[in-house]
Parts: C-alpha cells; structure tokens; sequence
C-alpha cells in the first residue's frame, strides 16, 4: 500500500535495511499510483510490481504457511495471521497471478525471482 512506511515512520528504514542484510528477497505489488512515491519506492528493498487496482489501505505478507493482513489506517494499527497452508496457498496463487500481469518499476528489469516459500 505505500502506508507501511508513513506508519513505521523511521523503523521503516530499519526494516528495510535488515531485509537486505539478511538477504530477504521480497516481492511488492503496487497499484499503480504508488509510481509517484519515488522516495519510497527508493527506500524499498525488493522487487516492485505495479498494477492498475485501487489503493490499498492493508498490506498482506505470505511466507510459507503463514499470511499476515496489517490495516495501516486503522488507530490503533491492526493486523491478523492465519497459519494454514491451505490459506497461504490461496493467496499466493492469487498474488503470482497478479504479479505475472504487473509491469515493473521504471529502471528495474523483470527476471527471474527467487522465491522465498
């Protein structure tokens, strides 16, 4: 969604910073206003995918058998996990269907990913 980073605030960079040190591959569906959001999109690292769908106001993380949903608008911060293997597989068959239709950041070459599941 792009509100990860406004919500974190400055552990927004931390965490993107620890992902690169521990070699955390990860890949980000955007809609396709988030193109606008440079300075986030540089700070972001990770493969980035846009698309036109609406905004989003959550953002959705699969790993494995887990799925994790944060509501970054909601006061306080919201979120939720499922831990089934059924769940995630939905999920991530949803999301690999998007990102084969998604066309990348300016600048950044699609190729092959290496998948972290």
């Amino acid at each position: 969604s792009g509100l990860m980073a406004f919500a974190l605030g400055e552990h927004y960079d931390a965490f993107q910073h620890e992902k690169a040190v521990r070699g955390i591959t990860s890949r980000i569906l955007y809609s396709r206003d988030m193109e606008k959001q440079k300075d986030i999109l540089q700070r972001t690292y990770g493969a980035k995918g846009f698309f036109p769908l609406p905004s989003f106001s959550c953002d959705t993380f699969i790993y494995q058998d887990t799925v994790l949903m944060v509501s970054w608008r909601s006061d306080p911060n919201f979120a939720f996990v499922f831990r089934n293997a059924d769940y995630a597989a939905s999920y991530k068959n949803f999301f690999d269907g998007v990102w084969r239709q998604s066309y990348p950041s300016s600048g950044e070459k699609r190729g092959v990913f290496q998948q972290v599941y």
